[in-house]
């Protein structure tokens, strides 16, 4: 079993490698975790046969001392390096006696080691509940497994994770698409409060349930995830080929490590409670100092050398926010949209009352219209308890319906329906329920556009359209980039200072990202500077406008020297997946997405193959 043994600030942390592909970055999106200035994939590990092949990702690497920039086959007590940190490489065995028994405890020792090194990373719990679950799907050799989370509104289960086993590999993959769970042993599980074991459904008394046959179950182990006896979530393990059963000899470790789990889950909560109090909190400091609600990007309009442009918002957001009319936010992305929304709402004589944002655009069609108006149990398969749409849980106060001209026609529909009547109807409901909301959209595309186009309902348009307000990019009020990143140090509890030549370095960038790139920017610099004092070399800025060139940069140096079709084909694809990896930051789910391909697929063309 190989190992990474990683030492950086002094610290040094194991992971055990367990998968064919493992790949080491800065976010949970990646196998084992490490401290990095830029986010995305430092390297990927790729096993072959009883060898390891290292693929680099983002960062110079070296392994033993040598710059690589290629797929490097790695032997044991090999040293890989790269700024701010190191790792060795051990393939070195670890004791055991052959039994099927010490092969599971080595196993869950394993998931447990990685859980617990993942741990020591900041922000890194859901990195190590993401390894909890691929470890159990491991151990009991399930082709499914799901990571469940009560929804904190106590209305319902949200979905953390989900992996399914394909060739080997687990992967991250898009639940919403098909349901491989079953209700019905969840719900057992949950009730007893102790695992669930079905080691072959045939004959079982749960056979016919609607909810087994619909994910075509063969065997499953449910594990609930209980603290202090509250149950904070579950774990779903299963199998639907006939004949391959969750292994029953692994529910001791597999138990021991849904345990662990279940301690990361409250910890999670009880993170998330402090961070909510704490805003709370700063928020009202700000308010009694007389100030704009910390967090709003309306504090600076009054320091000298500020935006114009900001001033005449800030005036704008005071004339409005008073009045009932609802009110249009347009701005690019990472302008701040939802900021001046919340600045809207906390300004109205709502203010007390509930402000809610929905994203019409990150949740699928007919997952939205449950998410805006609710839905009874039963209303559709999966419902096992009624909810409350958004629209009701901002009764009497503001809903912010965010990229609002990304909401399906069907649904512009019904929304037109609600603002016009005043009532929702909840899915599977026959019942009407008044409602007293003040509706702010907000939006990037051009909504005139969209209407010509037949995109977007014109009589939508027009009753949204009380009012709009226009957030200016970034680049177009430079003059506030030096108050904004005071700001944004502060926001974060970064006490350093930002150097005159890095200030310039700011103040030359367009920004394409807005506020949000800003505020990336300037915590990650203040992250790795030296002596309280951020340096020109500490800003690291994306330069966007390298990943447009022209058509005729597709063919490289050397191509037209390539002597057949096959072999410039072959080498054409090996390139463009490496840009498009490189594009997305080495993140492999995300580029292979972009492609089109699994990720198998893409790490075969990596390696010389086709397609």
């Amino acid at each position: 079993m190989a190992q990474l043994i990683f030492s950086t600030g002094g610290r040094e942390t194991k992971y055990v490698i367990q998968k064919k592909i493992t790949t080491v970055g800065s976010d949970s999106t990646h196998d084992a975790l490490v401290e990095m200035s830029a986010p995305g994939a430092l390297f990927t590990l790729v096993r072959e046969d009883q060898h390891y092949d290292l693929l680099p990702g983002k960062g110079k690497l070296r392994v033993n001392g040598l710059a690589v920039s290629r797929k490097t086959r790695l032997a044991s007590c090999d040293r890989i390096e790269w700024d701010g940190g190191l790792a060795a490489f051990l393939t070195t065995e670890l004791p055991v006696s052959g039994s099927a028994g010490d092969d599971l405890t080595q196993k869950s020792w394993a998931v447990l080691q990685n859980m617990s090194a993942t741990l020591q990373q900041p922000g890194a719990i859901q990195a190590a509940l993401y390894q909890a679950l691929d470890g159990l799907i491991a151990m009991s050799g399930a082709e499914t497994g799901f990571l469940l989370s009560e929804s904190g509104s106590g209305s319902g289960w949200e979905l953390l994770a989900f992996r399914e086993e394909q060739a080997g590999s687990m992967h991250p993959s898009q639940a919403r698409k098909k349901q491989l769970f079953s209700n019905t042993i969840l719900q057992e599980a949950l009730a007893r409060r102790e695992p669930v074991y079905i080691e072959n459904i045939i004959g079982h008394a749960w056979a016919s349930a609607e909810s087994v046959v619909a994910a075509k179950i063969f065997s499953a182990a449910c594990f609930p995830l209980c603290v202090g006896g509250r149950v904070l979530g579950a774990i779903f393990l299963s199998t639907q080929s006939p004949g391959r059963s969750v292994k029953r000899a692994a529910m001791n470790e597999m138990s021991l490590v849904a345990t662990q789990a279940a301690l990361m889950l409250a910890l999670q909560g009880e993170v998330k409670l402090v961070r909510r109090e704490n805003d709370q909190l700063r928020t009202q400091v700000q308010a009694a100092r007389g100030g704009a609600p910390s967090g709003s990007l309306l504090v600076y309009n009054t320091e000298p050398g500020a935006s114009k442009d900001m001033a005449e918002l800030d005036a704008k957001i005071a004339k409005l926010a008073p009045t009932p009319l609802g009110i249009v936010i347009r701005g690019e992305t990472g302008s701040g949209k939802e900021v001046v929304a919340r600045e809207i709402h906390s300004r109205s004589p709502r203010a007390s009352k509930p402000f809610v944002a929905v994203n019409c655009g990150a949740i699928p069609g007919p997952l939205l219209e449950s998410t805006l108006f609710g839905h009874e149990r039963g209303a559709f398969t999966g419902a096992t308890s009624a909810q409350q749409g958004k629209f009701v849980q901002a009764n009497h106060g503001t809903l912010l319906l965010d990229e609002i001209g990304d909401l399906p026609l069907d649904l512009q529909v019904k929304l037109l329906r609600v603002l016009q009547e005043r009532k929702v109807e909840p899915l599977g409901s026959r019942d009407l329920i008044p409602i007293d909301v003040r509706i702010l959209a907000a939006t990037h595309v051009d909504l005139e556009t969209a209407v010509r186009e037949g995109k977007f309902r014109q009589d939508l348009y027009f009753r949204l359209m009380g009012a709009t307000v226009k957030i200016p990019a970034l680049r177009e009020r430079q003059a506030d980039i030096p108050a904004l990143a005071r700001f944004f140090l502060e926001k974060n509890g970064c006490s350093v200072k930002i150097a005159d030549k890095a200030m310039e370095k700011l103040l030359k960038h367009d920004w394409p990202g807005n506020v949000r790139e800003l505020e990336q920017v300037v915590v990650r610099a203040s992250y790795i500077c030296e002596r309280g004092e951020i340096t020109e070399a500490d800003v690291d800025i994306s330069d966007l406008s390298a990943l447009e060139a022209p058509e005729s940069t597709l063919f490289w140096s050397g191509f037209e020297n390539i002597p057949n079709l096959k072999e410039a084909q072959l080498a054409f694809t090996k390139e463009f997946v490496n840009r498009t990896l490189e594009a997305n930051g080495g993140n492999r789910t995300e580029a292979a997405s972009k492609l089109g391909i699994s990720e198998r697929t893409l790490y075969r063309v990596l390696a010389g193959g086709s397609v």
